[in-house]
């Protein structure tokens, strides 16, 4: 019986797993464990064995995608598979990251609670109460999120190819999620979609790579570039 690795970053709300909660495998087969709890190690129903995936993991026995089994219970069957394609992580964020993420589920779920996007304007409630509520419940607001953008249409069957020539501009358009400019499509003509100049082609030299990077100020800049 080969030991699974269980990755230790939920894939649904994309926070960390801890020692001791009840956690779902989902392997790459699409397949779901019953709950059991994190630990270094674990079998389930006399059959199949985890462990936790950490540090430089060589994946031996393949590797599953480790939820909160409260995070699964929350996501609808049919969904499940689409929305852990948006969160499964491929690296450990940095406390930065997190916390930044944190900080934004906070804000941002706060100010719904105040506004009247649920139907009616709730209650106005202390800041104190409005701290703990949003507290106790921003991994359920951030799945919730996801599952929002994506019934908006961010999907695969939305994705195209695009040919861009690295002899003229390029212009962006960038998308935001959970409070973070990403880059969606590219184009080398500016139009309603395509509204921010991210290359200037170099007369001298002729560029045959664009390298796309993230600093503080700029979600996403040209870093540098080869030329030949």
């Amino acid at each position: 019986m080969a030991d699974v690795c269980v990755t230790q970053q939920c894939g649904l709300c994309c926070f960390k797993l801890y020692n001791g909660e009840d956690i779902i495998a989902f392997g790459s087969d699409g397949r779901l464990s019953t709950p059991f709890q994190n630990g270094p190690a674990f079998v389930v129903n006399e059959s199949d064995a985890y462990i936790q995936c950490v540090g430089a993991c060589l994946h031996s026995g393949g590797q599953a995608v480790g939820c909160h089994a409260e995070c699964v219970n929350q996501v609808p069957a049919r969904r499940l598979s689409a929305v852990l394609k948006v969160w499964t992580y491929n690296y450990e964020p940095a406390r930065s990251e997190t916390n930044r993420r944190i900080t934004w589920l906070h804000q941002t779920f706060s100010s719904l609670l105040r506004s009247d996007v649920f139907g009616k304007k709730m209650p106005t409630l202390p800041p104190e109460l409005l701290s703990q509520i949003t507290a106790y419940c921003y991994s359920s607001f951030a799945i919730e999120y996801t599952m929002a953008r994506l019934a908006l249409g961010c999907t695969k069957a939305n994705a195209r190819t695009t040919v861009i020539s690295m002899s003229q501009r390029i212009w962006a358009h960038f998308t935001t999620f959970e409070g973070v400019d990403y880059i969606a499509p590219l184009n080398n003509a500016a139009d309603h979609l395509h509204a921010e100049i991210i290359f200037e082609p170099d007369p001298v030299r002729s560029v045959k790579t664009v390298y796309i990077a993230e600093i503080a100020t700029v979600p996403c800049v040209v870093l540098g570039r080869t030329a030949s």
